[in-house]
């Protein structure tokens, strides 16, 4: 059995390097590194960030890529698109779509595990996604929205289950967390209330206004805590100094997490009491691990579905419709209290994996 994995493996976003991280382990567990790929053709196969973060250094050949017996696209957001851009929309479809069309053409297995599907704007990508999640014996996704939109395009074989990010836990990143952000998260005194930005906040009056200012007031009413502040994946290193003389002359001790992979952000997340953050995955993996969250996404459709799931919707207000006084209040009313997702949803996200390795044992 030649498995071959496919999503969104090109870059270094926190949440698509875990999901590839949990899915090539637990893979790699049953059927051995031998027979568990990514796909590598250029230039939207598996990226050098992530090829280090696993230390994955195959190359799947063409002779190799024949072989394939099942593809599986792992967890994500990639059968949506967030953009109406006919630009955006060829790319996803060179980027994730061909593939699983080839593999339709050539009967291959194919397993969709935990995804986000819909909305998708233009009728050629839509034709390409039916295509492949109809001939998808193993079709799982991670909320009811998409299970609906499915089923509004005539696929109707699909379970409903959660992120599979929710079935993290410690032992799945302890292992790998370099001696660096031990020593990083050692060396923070107080409470960390981490602070997930973006590399151009510098010069974002929004996020200046709504977000930074109401921070820094909690924080000082608040002095058990230190602002731990970093981005994840993009541009991974940031101009610190700004931001740092910014919090430091109000008083407020702040620190910067240099982002390296996904291990040590798990790590940095594990030890942070409260997280602010505008990603959906910061927020998903910081839930999973008990902390309190407060999230003010970019994108509302997606990330406001899984707090709604978890039935914390009001931790979650779009980040356009923000201002001070909602980010204060929010700090104000959650800061102190921890997510505590239940063991059933635990178990659905868990169900995604499980059920894909048992799923694959019987394709053999």
């Amino acid at each position: 059995m030649k498995i071959l994995l496919h999503g969104a493996i090109n870059g270094t976003n926190f949440g698509d390097c875990l999901f590839a991280t949990l899915f090539y382990k637990r893979l790699t567990d049953a059927f051995g590194k031998e027979n568990v790929w990514f796909y590598d053709k250029k230039p939207f196969g598996i990226g050098q960030h992530l090829r280090e973060t696993l230390s994955y250094d195959k190359h799947l050949s063409s002779k190799e890529m024949q072989k394939v017996n099942a593809l599986v696209y792992i967890s994500g957001g990639y059968f949506g698109d967030g953009s109406k851009s006919i630009k955006q929309s060829m790319i996803r479809y060179y980027r994730y779509f061909t593939l699983g069309c080839r593999a339709v053409t050539h009967n291959k297995s194919i397993a969709v595990v935990g995804l986000e599907v819909g909305p998708l704007h233009h009728g050629f990508v839509k034709k390409a996604a039916k295509k492949i999640l109809a001939h998808a014996s193993f079709l799982t996704v991670r909320n009811e929205e998409s299970k609906s939109y499915l089923e509004e395009m005539g696929i109707t074989h699909s379970r409903c289950t959660v992120d599979t990010a929710v079935s993290l836990k410690d032992e799945d990143f302890l292992a790998d967390v370099s001696d660096s952000m031990k020593q990083f998260v050692s060396f923070c005194e107080g409470k960390i209330l981490f602070l997930h930005m973006l590399p151009s906040d510098k010069t974002n009056e929004r996020f200046l206004k709504t977000v930074l200012e109401p921070v820094t007031k909690f924080v000082l009413e608040h002095p058990e805590y230190c602002v731990v502040y970093g981005t994840d994946g993009g541009k991974r290193e940031m101009d610190d100094t700004w931001i740092k003389q910014k919090l430091e002359s109000q008083g407020v001790k702040s620190y910067y997490a240099l982002y390296r992979n996904c291990m040590d952000m798990c790590y940095l997340l594990n030890n942070a009491s409260v997280v602010v953050t505008r990603k959906l995955h910061v927020g998903i993996v910081a839930a999973t691990l008990g902390k309190s969250v407060i999230s003010t996404p970019l994108h509302q459709y997606k990330t406001a579905r899984f707090y709604k799931q978890i039935g914390q919707e009001n931790r979650c207000v779009s980040y356009d419709k923000l201002d001070k006084d909602t980010v204060y209040s929010l700090l104000q009313t959650y800061a102190s209290q921890p997510i505590s997702i239940s063991q059933d949803i635990r178990s659905l996200a868990q169900t995604n994996l499980d059920s894909l390795v048992e799923f694959l044992k019987e394709e053999r």
